[in-house]
């Protein structure tokens, strides 16, 4: 479990919020480690602005914000730092690279007929996650030792859950499409907030921990959300980042195939959406509709866009490095 390789190791972990980050750090301690070494991002991005006076005084912000809003996740961030053998400052910066390191991976394709219910999602990313990358199966823990949160999913070494493609207990399967749409806001960082949708028991939760109220959130996104509960009707949520209250559009998805990008498709945001994006959603709309696996299997592996492929890999043209292809079965 300790080596890194092209495989995913999953820990199942139960405690409190600190605890469970603990045994996540201490576990993945050397892959958390060449990751961070490995990381452009973090080397060439989010170090050396914290090592600047401005960038040090958006850091101390965002961190007592965080702190106020959501302690428990600041705590479990804490733990993942003593668990690795890291400064706590160097994991909760980690935590921020979402939003200030320019991403606009992933894509997401769902099909929703009578008989087919099918997510699929290419989780675009460094590439260097593929060789240090992790799945979780968390249960957070009170201090009665009565589960409060339950949920499953991957991981991006040393960053909190969430960001990626996962189910809780409840039933709810979500899959993230990031969404950048003008400079980064000091506020909560996005990766907590997408940590905190963790334990949303409905469709309203989700609503109610993306807007943030009072806090807003650090960058845009949209989360696509299936609950095995009601495999009926699946949605989009589109969130518009703000520092005090973001807000959010909620879709029902009524078409029996279904995508989503890195741009919005329901909202009246005027600012334009990023080349590879719109060049991936004109492939997309050729390659519709979606009627089984196999063609979302196809349209997520597809490359026949050289400049813009659907799965993503290092070039010239996209910059924004992919890695992996993987799919989910309601």
């Amino acid at each position: 479990m300790m080596n890194s390789d092209n495989s995913f190791p999953m820990l199942y972990v139960r405690g409190s919020n600190y605890d469970v980050g603990f045994s996540i750090g201490g576990t993945f301690s050397n892959r958390i480690k060449m990751y961070i070494n490995e990381s452009k991002g973090m080397n060439e991005t989010m170090i050396p602005f914290y090592n600047s006076p401005t960038g040090r005084a958006v850091f101390d912000l965002t961190l007592r914000k965080t702190e106020d809003n959501f302690p428990q996740y600041v705590d479990e961030i804490k733990g993942t730092a003593q668990g690795v053998g890291l400064p706590f400052e160097r994991l909760f910066l980690l935590n921020m690279e979402r939003d200030i390191v320019d991403g606009h991976g992933c894509s997401t394709v769902l099909i929703n007929n009578p008989d087919v219910k099918l997510m699929g999602h290419n989780e675009d990313s460094n590439p260097v996650v593929q060789h240090h990358g992790y799945m979780v199966n968390v249960a957070i823990e009170n201090q009665a030792g009565r589960v409060e949160e339950q949920f499953m999913g991957m991981c991006y070494p040393g960053k909190l859950p969430g960001n990626t493609i996962f189910i809780n207990h409840h039933g709810l399967v979500m899959a993230i499409n990031n969404i950048r749409i003008n400079d980064p806001l000091t506020t909560t960082p996005s990766q907590i907030v997408l940590r905190a949708m963790m334990a949303a028991k409905y469709l309203d939760d989700l609503v109610t921990i993306l807007t943030n109220k009072g806090i807003g959130c650090a960058a845009g996104m949209a989360v696509n959300v299936w609950s095995l509960n009601n495999l009926d009707t699946p949605s989009v949520i589109e969130l518009c980042p703000s520092d005090t209250k973001s807000s959010c559009h909620v879709i029902k998805i009524e078409e029996p195939s279904y995508y989503h990008l890195n741009m919005y498709r329901y909202r009246g945001e005027e600012l334009l959406p990023k080349t590879c994006s719109v060049r991936r959603t004109e492939r997309l709309k050729e390659l519709s509709p979606t009627r089984c696996f196999a063609d979302i299997r196809d349209i997520l592996g597809d490359t026949e866009v050289k400049d813009y492929p659907l799965y993503r890999l290092p070039s010239p043209t996209d910059n924004t490095q992919r890695f992996v292809l993987t799919s989910l079965t309601c």
